[in-house]
């Protein structure tokens, strides 16, 4: 009995060695679950702190470039050439001379004035050319629409025996144009009373008033007297200087004998006389 009470005995502790072994695997997986929970919520809880504020971008301000100045192209004078006349003087003062007068128009859109000029007389047997620059040219600035004249005297003996004062001269002439500078004042004068008379056997006369309309005083007055004929066709231009103290708003009688312009007949043919003025200071 005795034998059989410990044979049960050893087959209980077995039978619980048996189960615990069992248990164990069991018993680990139990514990690595709640190891791996464990860990879980402490990942929650780090994730679940507010994030830290990221710095505020600091914007960044492109400058934008300024533009390149395009550069206002210059406007190109334009005259053209209206009318033309050219005679021949076998005596003019002592000389045998060529004179020659041409009316321009400035056909452009900007004021501008001639710097240079080449005349070309043609005779029955040659061509003569002379260049020349007028007479303070930067202050003749002629207008857009404006018209003007452009007179010249060239001594020319070459065939003294062979022309007359009734021989046929041609002209052409070729103008060099330049821009007035920006700001410039117009130096400009006008005319009034002109009168023209032919009181001496080869020469006549002209009479008038200079008047001043800008602000600026003058010492020095230059005038261009053109003449024109009942059809309006150029006859001659005279031009002179006067030294006068012509301050603004004034006048100043003037008196010219138009020696150097032996015309016959000058004041029956002439319809109009056109002035222009130039005031130098």
């Amino acid at each position: 009995m005795a034998m059989k009470q410990t044979m049960r005995a050893k087959r209980k502790v077995s039978n619980r060695k048996i189960s615990l072994l069992r248990l164990t695997p069991l018993l680990f997986i139990v514990a690595l679950l709640f190891l791996v929970a464990l860990l879980v919520r402490s990942c929650a809880r780090r994730s679940s702190k507010p994030p830290e504020p990221s710095p505020t971008p600091v914007p960044v301000v492109q400058e934008t470039p300024a533009p390149t100045p395009v550069p206002t192209p210059q406007p190109i004078p334009e005259c053209e050439i209206t009318q033309a006349v050219a005679y021949y003087f076998p005596n003019m003062m002592g000389s045998p001379t060529l004179y020659g007068v041409i009316e321009y128009k400035n056909t452009g859109p900007a004021p501008c004035y001639i710097s240079e000029a080449k005349f070309s007389f043609r005779t029955p047997n040659r061509t003569q050319d002379y260049t020349f620059t007028p007479m303070v040219p930067k202050d003749n600035v002629v207008k857009p629409g404006e018209t003007a004249t452009l007179p010249c005297w060239l001594t020319y003996d070459k065939e003294k025996n062979r022309l007359n004062a009734d021989s046929a001269i041609r002209l052409n002439a070729t103008l060099t144009l330049a821009l007035p500078e920006e700001g410039r004042p117009t130096h400009t004068l006008t005319g009034s009373r002109l009168f023209l008379e032919d009181n001496y056997p080869n020469f006549s006369t002209l009479t008038g008033t200079l008047h001043n309309p800008t602000n600026l005083d003058y010492s020095i007055a230059l005038a261009y007297l053109t003449f024109y004929d009942e059809e309006n066709k150029l006859i001659g231009t005279w031009t002179f200087t006067k030294n006068i103290a012509l301050a603004p708003d004034a006048d100043s009688d003037f008196v010219v004998h138009l020696q150097a312009l032996p015309l016959p007949g000058l004041s029956e043919r002439v319809a109009r006389i056109v002035m222009r003025g130039i005031g130098i200071e």
